[in-house]
């Protein structure tokens, strides 16, 4: 029996990677890094000060997070005026969990404040009552304590639920919390990829998604 559905937020209820891809382009300009999506992909849910940290080492430089995340934070502001844009099929799966009265939770290495303030400008707080952040764990993604958390929170069996990802490193955190893994292809991410890391079911889009579906995966 399905009991709940977990979602990863950026990437997956928004495309805002897009918007964090090109704003870190941006700031990359001034270091003279060509950062290109291969490379986003590369660091894809990682820990930003990890990040920081990859990036000087692979390119000699001695950027601080503090700078990178108060350029991107205003960056990815200016570009997302009115991109604050559901990915298709979020909202009508998301209302067919509620009338079947199926949990859901987001597990997120974002910031709390950021996510509610997001869900707020899509319309979909009301949604979500229990929301996992960065500041809710120690250990991050691929590590499964923010799933595991948030199946906690929901008080439900993380085997007779399921986790949607857009990237790997996400499906691998799902898939060792228990929970049965959706990934999500988006423009940094192939179907290969999401292979390497065994993600039970593999889409293009949510809309692909169904209760039915959803069920036969835990069945």
């Amino acid at each position: 029996m399905l009991e709940a559905v977990v979602f990863d937020f950026d990437g997956v209820i928004y495309n805002s990677p897009h918007y964090i891809y090109l704003a870190r382009k941006n700031f990359f300009k001034k270091y003279d890094i060509d950062f290109l999506k291969k490379d986003f992909k590369k660091y894809l849910a990682m820990v930003t000060s990890d990040f920081v940290r990859q990036i000087n080492e692979e390119n000699k430089a001695n950027i601080t997070l503090k700078e990178l995340n108060l350029f991107t934070r205003k960056e990815v502001t200016k570009l997302m005026v009115n991109n604050h844009i559901l990915k298709p099929g979020i909202k009508k799966l998301l209302d067919t969990l509620k009338k079947n009265k199926i949990k859901v939770a987001i597990a997120s290495s974002n910031e709390k404040e950021t996510i509610k303030e997001d869900l707020k400008k899509l319309g979909l707080l009301e949604y979500f009552k229990i929301i996992v952040s960065k500041e809710d764990v120690t250990k991050r993604k691929p590590d499964p304590e923010s799933f595991r958390l948030a199946c906690k929170k929901l008080n439900v069996n993380p085997l007779f639920c399921v986790g949607i990802e857009d990237s790997p490193l996400g499906v691998v955190s799902i898939n060792k919390a228990g929970l049965k893994s959706i990934a999500l292809i988006s423009e940094f991410t192939n179907k290969t990829d999401f292979k390497k890391v065994d993600a039970n079911l593999i889409i293009n889009s949510v809309e692909e998604l169904s209760l039915s579906k959803l069920k036969k995966l835990i069945n």
